[in-house]
């Protein structure tokens, strides 16, 4: 649970519906967000400072300093002209690159391993047209990252 309102805290809830962790807004000031992750811990947003913070629950101090894994999606160029070269280092092994066009067509579906040259061409190797395009990285474990890049 999570809430947007600053002075209050924020309490995260087991699948037994207790209250196994607070977190006050003197360790995450501008709480807003919650997620767990596939180890358990629970990673906390903080608009404000620009952060994010991965608290283990079952730890008696809770809050660890610190920032989420890179999780960025990287060009060599965007725009770019004729191919480009894709970069997400914390994808998981199994990952799957996807490049979609503004009309909800299916581009290119590729498997990722963190680095991806895109030639600028679709699924049948034709070159695509020149605009905007989203590129999907996913992963096996919910892994997934979004941009858009365009092609001149």
């Amino acid at each position: 649970m999570a809430n947007n309102y600053p002075g209050r805290s924020i309490c995260a809830f087991n699948t037994a519906n207790q209250c196994v962790q607070i977190i006050y807004d003197t360790e995450v000031p501008d709480a807003h967000g919650l997620a767990f992750d596939d180890s358990g811990y629970l990673w906390v947003s903080d608009m404000t400072n620009d952060k994010i913070y991965r608290v283990d629950v079952d730890a008696p101090e809770g809050v660890e300093d610190g920032t989420a894994p890179e999780a960025a999606l990287s060009f060599s160029s965007n725009p770019f002209v004729a191919s480009v070269t894709m970069t997400a280092q914390s994808a998981p092994a199994g990952s799957t690159v996807e490049i979609w066009d503004l009309s909800g067509r299916l581009v290119l579906q590729e498997a990722f391993s963190g680095v991806y040259m895109w030639d600028g061409c679709d699924l049948g190797g034709t070159p695509v047209e020149t605009g905007s395009y989203i590129v999907r990285i996913t992963g096996p474990t919910g892994f997934n990252l979004v941009e858009s890049i365009t092609r001149l």
